[in-house]
């Protein structure tokens, strides 16, 4: 194509007349026409070009012409337009077969994910096309593609395409969302075309754009299905001022709709419902704003089908605590119309009913046989919980580097167990057993399997120890029971002893204790830095027997890593104690040390002590009745 330079500078310098009478324009006429029957753009026909040269310049050469036009002539490379394709986000591979829509508004959308239209540059060229195009409509029965326009009315692109009669321009920034509704099952190609409005592209029948995209749809028959709830029924504690967390997870292969969630506060706070939508769980603006001036926040994952629900400081303990809990009635909804569940006549199955307390020992009280109490993050200040409800499980949710009781006061034991069936699983005790006289004169305890107890399981536990304690300190203890007692899995840090008056008799700190019991297994635990790390003892009439000691790990005792002592009650029989497997690491005086023991008829088997342990490299070897490093 000529430059500009190349033409008069000015229009009036052409004689139109001249033009007009000169013979040569029919030339230059029937050279227009001839590129127009060929099919071909005359302004970039080189034929054309020349011969409009030629006539407007009779006494000079037309300039070179590189390529172009049909002859092989030498004339301007045309500049030509971008090519554009669409790009389309966000569609899904499945579809769900749903009614169609008439007249819709944005509720209908709510819980929908829409596809993200655009028009992108797929080859760029010379320059963009600013002329008018238009999305055509698509004719797929079985379809209706809803968008929005910036006058909030909503078009269907499958019946009447998109943009208005005179089209728009070619933004490849901007994004249509498109809701894709199904009416009846489909599994095909469609086609999408983008037409150009004012037929300057020079594109074959004026399709800027044709490409497909695979639309496939199901009919959903089946009912969605609740996979769980978390936390699961039952009794809670939470910390003071802390918010109660509900997740919700369920499962439907075409896709969810809705959460339909009716409570037993309903005089005091309203039922409600949240949507399978990331972007719009709440459903409205309205919704929205009235969950979080309550300080209710929700969530979902698409991906998990899964609902958070965030009740807030003020819902949790203003509504649910000063309640003592709350009990939920649920219906799951499809996007096909399919419900698990129903409000008409709920069941067990829909229904979920928790307490909820600020106190453990609140909760331990409200529990009957066979609960489980589960207990929230963050720090309790209680001591001396009383467990007599046979089968409690006492846990936490978190574990115990979340979870903390501390046991302040003056009390003998943070945990008391004299029940059967009883777990405490996950908690970090500290700081119990303080200075003071209510306690007596008795060792003080953090958890104790204590008379009557039987198959009880005390496991994943920190015992952190206080040093102001003012006599024998035993982190864990089970004592005067004769049914099994796990201590597993645990963590024992620093019980040692410091005396703290006068009058009183300076015993040395146990970590695990036993006292007047048999059947019990001390399996895994992680004992440091305490004086003795694991005691046995008898206790006036019972003998202490059958017991394991397996597995655990015991660095740096003060005193004893094992430590068996005759004097106080029946003793201990020796004969059937078994410690297998352990490693031990340093200690100040002995691996293994025996007190008081009657006679060598119940001594323990020292060969198997030595062999069936591991040392950490140290030799070590009978010393009377105890084992010690040897010393070269």
């Amino acid at each position: 194509m000529l430059e500009a330079e190349d033409f008069p500078d000015d229009l009036a310098d052409i004689d139109l007349d001249a033009i007009e009478n000169d013979p040569n324009f029919d030339d230059v006429l029937e050279m227009v026409q001839q590129a127009l029957l060929d099919g071909e753009n005359p302004a970039q026909a080189v034929e054309v070009i020349v011969e409009v040269w030629t006539f407007l310049y009779p006494d000079e050469s037309a300039p070179p012409i590189n390529g172009g036009g049909g002859n092989g002539g030498t004339g301007p490379e045309p500049e030509e337009y971008h090519t554009y394709k669409f790009n389309i986000e966000d569609l899904a591979d499945q579809y769900v077969v749903v009614g169609s829509l008439t007249n819709p508004t944005d509720d209908d959308f709510k819980v929908l994910t829409p596809a993200k239209l655009s028009i992108v540059i797929d080859e760029e060229k010379d320059k963009a096309y600013e002329g008018n195009v238009r999305v055509s409509s698509v004719g797929v029965s079985e379809l209706q593609l809803w968008a929005k326009d910036t006058s909030s009315n909503w078009w269907d692109i499958n019946e009447v395409g998109w943009g208005p009669a005179g089209g728009f321009q070619i933004d490849t920034d901007a994004v249509t969302d498109v809701y894709v509704i199904a009416t009846a099952e489909i599994d095909t190609d469609i086609t999408l075309e983008l037409i150009d409005i004012d037929e300057d592209y020079g594109a074959v029948d004026g399709i800027i754009i044709s490409q497909d995209e695979h639309i496939k749809a199901i009919n959903d028959v089946t009912n969605p299905e609740l996979v769980y709830v978390s936390p699961e029924p039952g009794i809670m504690v939470l910390e003071e001022n802390s918010s109660f967390v509900w997740k919700v997870k369920a499962y439907d292969e075409g896709g969810l709709e809705k959460l339909e969630i009716d409570h037993s506060l309903e005089s005091t706070l309203p039922e409600f419902n949240v949507y399978a939508n990331p972007d719009n769980p709440y459903g409205s603006p309205d919704a929205k704003a009235q969950f979080e001036s309550n300080g209710v926040e929700v969530t979902y994952d698409e991906s998990e089908q899964e609902w958070t629900i965030d009740f807030g400081e003020t819902i949790t303990n203003d509504h649910f605590i000063e309640n003592e809990g709350i009990t939920f009635y649920l219906v799951l909804h499809d996007l096909a119309g399919n419900t698990w569940c129903t409000m008409d006549g709920t069941t067990s199955e829909n229904t979920f009913a928790y307490k909820l307390y600020n106190s453990i020992q609140d909760a331990i009280l409200a529990a009957v046989d066979g609960d489980t109490i589960l207990v929230g993050s963050g720090t309790f200040d209680e001591a001396n919980l009383h467990i007599d409800t046979n089968n409690l499980t006492l846990t936490s949710a978190n574990g115990a580097e979340e979870t903390i009781i501390n046991a302040t006061g003056t009390t003998r034991n943070a945990i008391l167990i004299e029940a059967t069936g009883v777990t405490i699983d996950g908690f970090t005790v500290k700081n119990w057993g303080q200075v003071g006289t209510e306690g007596g004169t008795s060792n003080r305890r953090a958890i104790v399997a204590g008379s009557g107890a039987s198959n009880v399981t005390i496991s994943n536990n920190t015992v952190k120890y206080n040093i102001e304690q003012d006599r024998q300190a035993n982190g864990i203890v089970s004592e005067i029971n004769n049914g099994e007692v796990i201590i597993s899995g645990n963590t024992v840090l620093g019980i040692t002893y410091t005396h703290g008056g006068d009058t009183l008799e300076e015993w040395s700190g146990t970590g695990i204790a036993v006292w007047g019991a048999d059947n019990v297994e001390i399996n895994g635990n992680d004992i440091q830095g305490t004086q003795l790390s694991i005691g046995l003892y008898g206790f006036q009439t019972i003998e202490t027997a059958d017991v394991d000691i397996l597995n655990n790990t015991i660095n740096d005792s003060g005193q004893a890593h094992i430590h068996l002592n005759h004097e106080w009650g029946a003793g201990i029989d020796e004969s059937n104690i078994t410690i297998s497997n352990n490693t031990f690491g340093s200690v100040n005086d002995y691996y293994l040390e025996v007190q008081n023991r009657p006679n060598e008829d119940v001594a323990i088997n020292y060969e198997s002590f030595i062999d069936n342990n591991n040392f950490n490299s140290a030799e070590v070897e009978r010393d009377g009745d105890n084992v010690v490093e040897k010393i070269e």
